[in-house]
């Protein structure tokens, strides 16, 4: 016998190209843009003349605003994970999330969520529990309220796919009130088919939104957006 030293190495099974343990590091970028088309309310401009507001949004990072530093904790579990297989993609989740405006004036957000994943329909339903108390003196505002959302996809062999979105919010923004937010979004997307690493999707959605006991009047907001996203 030969004494060979060893080596740490990936051992193929048959037929199986083993993943490469090269260590790495990768870097990626994700943009997001869209634009935004409000049907209603009409507004004034300057010059007087009535128009439908339209925007193209763009985002950047901002400095924590205050010297109060926030805490996030989330869980999930699988009840079913070594179930059917038509059954595995059932998640349930727990998050919290506790800051402050200043001291000891709270913003605090509790979410239940449970979602369902599968090749052809993605679908989940969240309950946000939240507390803002914007200064010392303020008070402290209780909020709530469901969402519920369902997107049914088609996928195709190129990795292309066409999906649908519905969504319904309905939050109640003070507890100590009867107003109410619905909002309805329905959308349709486009997943371009994958290029190497990147991925490119294009989504036109309409928002409608309500305001339902507020002691003050407000008009229903409808908006027809285009998204865009990439990622590589």
């Amino acid at each position: 016998m030969i004494p060979v030293a060893p080596f740490a190495q990936v051992t193929p099974a048959a037929s199986l190209t083993p993943p490469d343990d090269t260590p790495s590091i990768t870097l990626g970028v994700t943009l997001y843009t869209d634009y935004t088309y409000q049907d209603s309310p009409q507004i004034e401009n300057a010059d007087g003349n009535t128009i439908n507001p339209n925007q193209f949004n763009v985002t950047r990072a901002k400095r924590d605003p205050n010297d109060q530093k926030a805490i996030e904790i989330r869980g999930t579990v699988r009840p079913l994970a070594t179930g059917a297989s038509l059954l595995r993609g059932w998640r349930v989740t727990g998050f919290y999330f506790g800051d402050n405006y200043i001291r000891a004036s709270e913003r605090t957000r509790g979410v239940f969520q449970t979602t369902y994943e599968s090749k052809y329909l993605n679908a989940g339903f969240d309950y946000i529990d939240a507390h803002d108390q914007t200064s010392i003196t303020a008070r402290d505002i209780h909020s709530k309220g469901p969402s519920f959302w369902v997107n049914p996809k088609k996928p195709y062999s190129n990795g292309s796919s066409v999906e649908l979105l519905f969504r319904y919010d309905h939050l109640n923004p003070d507890t100590s009130t009867d107003e109410a937010r619905p909002r309805t979004i329905v959308g349709l997307a486009y997943w371009f088919p994958h290029s190497g690493n990147l991925q490119t999707t294009l989504m036109l959605d309409y928002d409608g939104q309500t305001f339902k006991n507020f002691p003050t009047a407000q008009l229903s907001q409808k908006k027809i957006a285009i998204h865009g996203q990439v990622i590589f």
